[in-house]
């Protein structure tokens, strides 16, 4: 017998939780002052293996040089 692999559901999770993760973080990107921004999230789903969703994103401020 084969050990049964985590659920379908699990990708179909962490690809919604990406894309809201990058839309929240697109607006924090747009705010005054944020030149230093690093959002780092992890979520471990429980029940079905030990399956985890990573997601991390920096942000450097962009030098602007006037001239």
């Amino acid at each position: 017998m084969t050990k049964p692999g985590p659920p379908r559901e699990i990708d179909e999770l962490s690809e919604f939780l990406t894309e809201k993760f990058d839309e929240i973080y697109d607006k924090i990107e747009n705010l005054e002052n944020s030149n230093n921004i690093a959002m780092k999230i992890e979520i471990s789903f429980s029940g079905v293996g030990k399956e985890k969703f990573s997601y991390k994103r920096k942000y450097a401020a962009k030098q602007s040089k006037s001239g």
